[in-house]
């Protein structure tokens, strides 16, 4: 049973911050900021660029040429081409699409969903203690199973019509194994 105390320890700090909403996710300032506050040093993986530049050192994927990116291809392929080359990050950016109705609206239908395989390999291109900026209607994007830990929510209200979203930090933790695994 677990005590007060270590279910404290496991809970992400949460902000609230009132910020608009656009087709391009880090054209919101406020959110802009959250998330260049929390690339760690290094270069950044910024999958799903699109059109906002963010003032971090980024490789850049997105599907589409209109917004130069570094690499032109599918999130897929880029994550199956840098595991190739060995490539690590210490901070992914993890922004797809959120929903059908936002693909069909701002990006021609292209939709992420929930491509458990894709998570995957997100994680495994990132660096031990690093993080992962997710954006979207999720809290928990990549989760324990993945051997990540949520540390921060930003939830943004956006007002109006639209529904508040969510900004998340989760960062990779070391497994470690049971004691009776490491005895001799």
């Amino acid at each position: 049973m677990q005590t007060m105390e270590m279910l404290h320890n496991n809970n992400p700090k949460i902000f609230y911050i009132e910020d608009q909403c656009f087709r391009w996710t880090f054209q919101a300032k406020k959110v802009r900021k959250i998330v260049e506050k929390h690339c760690k040093e290094g270069q950044v993986l910024n999958l799903f660029a699109g059109k906002t530049l963010l003032n971090v050192d980024d490789l850049r994927v997105d599907l589409s040429n209109e917004y130069n990116p570094d690499m032109n291809i599918s999130a897929e392929d880029a994550i199956n081409l840098l595991n190739k080359h060995n490539r690590k990050f210490n901070t992914i950016i993890y922004d797809p699409p959120w929903n059908e109705r936002k693909a069909k609206e701002f990006y021609n239908g292209n939709y992420i969903g929930k491509f458990t395989k894709l998570k995957d390999g997100v994680v495994s291109l990132l660096e031990d203690k690093g993080i992962i900026i997710s954006a979207g209607y999720e809290i928990t994007n990549f989760g324990r199973i993945r051997n990540m830990k949520l540390t921060k929510i930003f939830v943004i209200n956006p007002y109006g019509e639209i529904r508040p979203y969510f900004i998340t930090i989760e960062k990779k933790i070391n497994q470690t194994l049971p004691k009776f695994m490491t005895s001799k």
